[in-house]
């Protein structure tokens, strides 16, 4: 497996399986004892999925077998990453009951379909700030970068659309991690080579946003900045959020540094962008987005 692959499949890894795959390339030999402890750990999986529920009909099996991540598993088996089955999760929720009364998070949908509320940056945005509430609630870490940071850009030849990462917030015993995406993200950029030669931008700079993760005993992560040139006319758009209010800290950490975003004129004008804003974009014209660190948790001056 190519290297390149494994890095940029480390890019949103939140469940750390991929961490240990840094220095690995595809020349790699491993021992037998992991090539045949990751045999029974896919054959376990495979097991206990179908063993979970009686099923007799083939077609349910597989489409159970489908749950499983696969990608994981045979990275597992091939070079010798801690398993962590997906199938830990099942169940999770059995004993849970959620009761939410009409609102946004539970409209009515039972009238005509062009009388339904649109869902608009539902998976990107609002799933964020739900994650950091309820999180927030059981006091078990600080607020998050809290959005996705969506920039679309086009014009009538081709559409562009991306989501930029940023900082988590810091937990007790574990400081946030630095320009990722996190809670029920998956998403990993572009790289630079590919968005260049496909589309018409340059990207001038991609880099951590140094100290805007909030301080605390353990600190928050940090967010970026990002800064590409345009090479032609386009219509850009922005959806992001913690843009006025900062990812708040806990427990005495400090809060991170909310978010911001301008567009650099050819001319050498900056213009500000609002949370959800649109621009017309000219030749030579520069987008600078610059995402929110996170909150930090525990007092920055007590050490126990």
């Amino acid at each position: 497996m190519p290297y390149k692959y494994l890095r940029n499949s480390m890019e949103n890894d939140p469940s750390g399986n991929l961490q240990e795959l840094t220095k690995v390339n595809s020349n790699i030999k491993l021992p037998k004892k992991y090539i045949v402890q990751n045999l029974i750990n896919i054959y376990r999986a495979i097991f206990i999925i179908i063993l979970q529920k009686p099923m007799s009909n083939p077609v349910e099996k597989i489409q159970t077998l489908r749950k499983l991540d696969f990608e994981k598993i045979f990275l597992n088996f091939f070079y010798g990453v801690k398993f962590r089955a997906s199938v830990n999760c099942f169940g999770l929720l059995k004993n849970v009951k959620i009761n939410l009364p009409p609102c946004m998070l539970n409209p009515d949908f039972s009238g005509q379909p062009s009388e339904c509320p649109p869902v608009v940056g539902g998976n990107t945005e609002t799933s964020q700030r739900l994650v950091d509430t309820l999180l927030k609630a059981f006091e078990i870490a600080a607020c998050s970068q809290g959005t996705m940071n969506n920039l679309l850009f086009g014009n009538d030849s081709f559409g562009y659309y991306e989501t930029i990462c940023g900082g988590v917030g810091a937990a007790r015993n574990s400081p946030g991690a630095d320009a990722v995406h996190q809670h029920m993200t998956n998403t990993r950029i572009t790289d630079p080579e590919i968005l260049e030669y496909r589309y018409p931008v340059t990207l001038d700079y991609f880099r951590i946003r140094e100290n805007s993760g909030g301080r605390g005993k353990w600190n928050g992560g940090n967010g970026v900045i990002r800064k590409m040139t345009f090479n032609t006319p386009v219509e850009l758009t922005v959806l992001s959020q913690h843009r006025t209010n900062s990812p708040y800290g806990m427990a005495g950490g400090k809060d991170g540094k909310s978010g911001e975003q301008w567009i650099e004129t050819s001319s050498g004008k900056k213009v500000d962008l609002k949370w959800k804003d649109q621009y017309n974009v000219k030749k030579g014209d520069s987008i600078v987005i610059c995402t929110p660190g996170g909150g930090g948790y525990g007092h920055p001056y007590i050490v126990e």
